[in-house]
């Protein structure tokens, strides 16, 4: 019974893979976001983390970034997904804004 849980959790299925936001930000931000810890490293003009995520974007992770960051201008994954400025997503990740 264990085993078909691993087997068929999501994120069983998740690739080591690489969020990147862009933000004047610069440091480096500790997050957790559920049973994990973020370790965002931002340069000042991106921020990015890397580990096992699913192929989609998380408004959870985008949110909690905002918090911490201010504003935006784009939420993408090494897997093709992206949140532009202009985007509906991202216009509700950025609500979040201190």
């Amino acid at each position: 019974m264990m085993l078909g849980l691993i087997i068929f959790s999501p994120m069983a299925h998740a690739k080591n893979e690489t969020w990147l936001a862009g933000t004047r930000y610069k440091g480096q931000l500790t997050i957790p976001m559920g049973n994990q810890t973020l370790l965002w490293k931002c340069n000042g003009s991106v921020c990015r983390v890397s580990g096992s995520f699913t192929h989609t974007l998380s408004l959870e992770a985008c949110q909690s970034l905002v918090k911490r960051t201010g504003p935006l201008r784009f939420f993408k994954n090494t897997q093709g997904k992206i949140w532009t400025y202009n985007s509906k997503e991202l216009a509700e990740c950025n609500k979040a804004a201190r």
